[in-house]
C-alpha cells in the first residue's frame, strides 16, 4: 500500500512507518512481539487481543497449537478458539480461566489433536475467515445445551 505514495503520506512526522503490528521493549533491550492492531476485537465493549488468548492456552499442558479469533453470534461477537490438544474443551476452560479475564475465555471451542485441522491459506498462514467458520460452525458452546446425541469426540463435532 505504499507503492506510488508521497513520504509525507507513508511516514509519520517523526519518520515512522506505521505498520500496525504491537510490541514492547523489557528491561534488557529485547523486543517482543505481540500480535497486530488489528487483531484485536470486541466483546460487549472489552477489547481481546486474539495473542494474549493464545498465550495463555499454550500454558497449558498437553496444548500443541492455539488459535483465537472472533466469531459473530446472535448477541455479537464471541471469542471462539481451535486448540489442538488431548484435552476436551471444558478441561481447556478450567485451565484456562486462571489466567484471563472471563471476556477473554473463549465461549466456543473446536478441539483437535490434528495440526493439519487448522485451516491455512497457500502461504502457510491460518486462514482467518476459514477458522471463524469452522469454530462458529462446529465449535463446542460452554455452558450451553447441546442436541440430541451430539457428544464432544476428539477431533470431529465438537
Amino acid at each position: 500500500g505504499i507503492c506510488g505514495r508521497t513520504r509525507a503520506e507513508t511516514f509519520d512526522a517523526d519518520g515512522f512507518y506505521r505498520t500496525g503490528d504491537l510490541g514492547m521493549l523489557d528491561g534488557d533491550g529485547y523486543l517482543w512481539y505481540h500480535g497486530r492492531n488489528d487483531d484485536r476485537f470486541k466483546v460487549k465493549g472489552a477489547t481481546v487481543y486474539p495473542s494474549e488468548v493464545e498465550e495463555a492456552l499454550h500454558r497449558i499442558d498437553g496444548v500443541e497449537g492455539a488459535f483465537v479469533t472472533d466469531v459473530p453470534g446472535p448477541g455479537g461477537d464471541q471469542v471462539g478458539a481451535l486448540v489442538v490438544a488431548g484435552l476436551t474443551p471444558d478441561a481447556l476452560d478450567t485451565a484456562v480461566r486462571a489466567g484471563l479475564s472471563s471476556f477473554k475465555v473463549p465461549s466456543l471451542w473446536y478441539v483437535t489433536e490434528r495440526m493439519e485441522d487448522v485451516p491455512r491459506t497457500t502461504t502457510g498462514k491460518v486462514a482467518k475467515s476459514a477458522l471463524q467458520d469452522l469454530i462458529g460452525k462446529s465449535g463446542k458452546k460452554i455452558g450451553a445445551a447441546t442436541t440430541t446425541g451430539e457428544t464432544f469426540q476428539k477431533g470431529t463435532r465438537q
